[in-house]
């Protein structure tokens, strides 16, 4: 989404943003002052609280550029406490200025806002964008307007697998993007590169511990565990990852699919991964696939708050669980 373009197309010049998401609100910010130059713009910003004096936003407004450049006016306030008089100004300043831009951020969560009568009316033709914590169903819009914002050429089965991967963490999200950015330029991206490039260059990270895993190796995967642990690695990252190899594993397993390769693809499986998902659905019965699949669910809902628990004390036990049964199984085997 481009923020000018969408500004000229509907005729207007003033912007509510409701929400402290950091992503979506950074991302929002960089596009006003990246424009800087090439809009012309004289931007003028300023943060309001319950204490803050008219006299302030008078000095603020009243201010002439030397340069006949346009204005963009910030207004913030990270709480509803503000006097009747601030309010009232700010309300007659949004509904006679046509000519600069306005932008007006409550910097918060709380939906009285929106209930208030000072927002219907700045909301009375202004542009509204949010900048709350996506929902599941628009987790995938907001990764295409990041994809814009970085002019990245993913592909629709790259975004699929991204989506997949952040499992609803649009830093994470955002931070693939930006490494994304440095690596590929403007040159089209696949899911191919898209796991490539997120397999970093540190001593161990996730698909490492993948591996080790599920080849069995108990040890292994403990050192990797704690490695991961004590480098505050994000637990959604990891358990974004557990979801991708669980996924197609359950549902090649409970259709008794053929393991092509070309299938696996599909799938978005690739390299020695393919041999692990092959190994796995050997070794694991459905019962045990689909009891993982619930635990990678329930981490999923610890890492973001929403159930009580420790996110990497689960992951350790649950990782180390499935190697421990994979190494059984070729112990069996040998």
């Amino acid at each position: 989404m481009d923020l000018f373009s969408k500004l000229n197309s509907e005729k207007k010049n003033k912007i509510i943003l409701y929400g402290n998401e950091p992503v979506q609100a950074n991302n929002f910010y960089t596009q006003i002052f990246n424009s800087r130059v090439r809009q012309n713009l004289n931007i003028q910003k300023v943060i309001l609280d319950k204490k803050s004096q008219t006299k302030e936003l008078i000095n603020l407004t009243s201010s002439i550029s030397l340069f006949e450049e346009r204005s963009f006016f910030i207004f913030i306030i990270k709480d509803l406490r503000l006097s009747d008089e601030i309010k009232s100004y700010i309300t007659d300043f949004f509904q006679s200025n046509h000519d600069d831009f306005i932008l007006f951020h409550y910097d918060g969560e709380s939906k009285d806002f929106l209930k208030s009568a000072f927002y219907k009316t700045l909301s009375t033709n202004a542009l509204f964008f949010s900048a709350l914590e996506p929902k599941a169903y628009e987790f995938k819009k907001i990764l295409t307007d990041l994809l814009e914002s970085y002019s990245l050429n993913l592909s629709s089965e790259g975004l699929n697998f991204l989506e997949q991967l952040s499992q609803g963490n649009l830093i994470y999200a955002n931070n693939a993007l930006k490494k994304l950015e440095l690596i590929y330029e403007n040159n089209a991206i696949n899911e191919k590169d898209l796991l490539s490039s997120l397999t970093d260059n540190s001593k161990y990270d996730g698909f490492n511990l993948i591996n080790s895993c599920f080849s069995g190796n108990l040890s292994q995967t403990k050192k990797i565990i704690n490695f991961l642990k004590e480098q505050n690695t994000d637990p959604i990252l990891i358990n974004g990852l557990l979801s991708w190899f669980f996924s197609p594993l359950l549902k090649l397993k409970t259709n008794k699919l053929p393991l092509t390769s070309d299938l696996l693809i599909k799938f978005r499986i690739f390299g020695d991964s393919q041999n692990l998902i092959r190994f796995a659905i050997k070794h694991l019965t459905i019962k045990q696939i689909e009891a993982s699949f619930n635990k990678i669910c329930e981490i999923d809902q610890i890492a973001k708050g929403i159930k009580y628990g420790d996110a990497w004390s689960e992951i350790d036990k649950f990782i180390s669980g499935i190697a421990f049964i994979i190494s059984k199984k070729k112990n069996l085997n040998s």
